[in-house]
């Protein structure tokens, strides 16, 4: 509703300019209309109706042309959007596999530095029984010497 009555308000203003005399010496801009005056007085009703008509059509095809417009490039940014997000999905869903790798192969090495700990104490064990080992016969081959 609010259009429309700026609409009427604009024609209203078109046809008060319209009837209104113009000086004739210099012809005076009103938006991107110049208005001139007449020799013969103010224009008839005729054809301010008729300017005032065409003016709305102007109008309303140029609003229209820029809705159009905007509608397109609304549908372009989204489609973008869409695919940056499919994109983006698509990322996540990798790096989310990638980091269920990487925790698997964790553990798997985190056992493997268990057995391999587990080892290294039993080779420790071995090393030392065996060098108390030597040493105890060290001492029997020196006591019986």
């Amino acid at each position: 509703m609010a259009i429309w009555e700026d609409l009427q308000r604009l024609s209203e203003e078109i046809d008060e300019e319209a009837t209104r005399p113009v000086s004739k010496s210099e012809p005076e801009r009103r938006g991107e209309k110049i208005v001139m005056s007449r020799k013969d007085g103010p224009i008839p009703k005729e054809e301010r109706e008729i300017a005032t008509e065409a003016f709305v059509k102007d109008s309303f095809k140029a609003v229209l042309k820029l809705h159009e417009e905007v509608v397109a490039a609304k549908e372009k940014t989204l489609e973008v959007l869409q695919e940056e997000n499919a994109l983006l999905k698509e990322a996540l869903i990798e790096i989310q596999e990638l980091y269920r790798q990487e925790r698997e192969a964790l553990k798997r090495l985190e056992i493997q530095l268990e057995k391999k700990e587990e080892e290294l104490t039993l080779v420790k064990r071995k090393y030392r029984l065996m060098w108390e080992k030597a040493i105890e016969n060290y001492d029997k081959e020196g006591s019986e010497k």
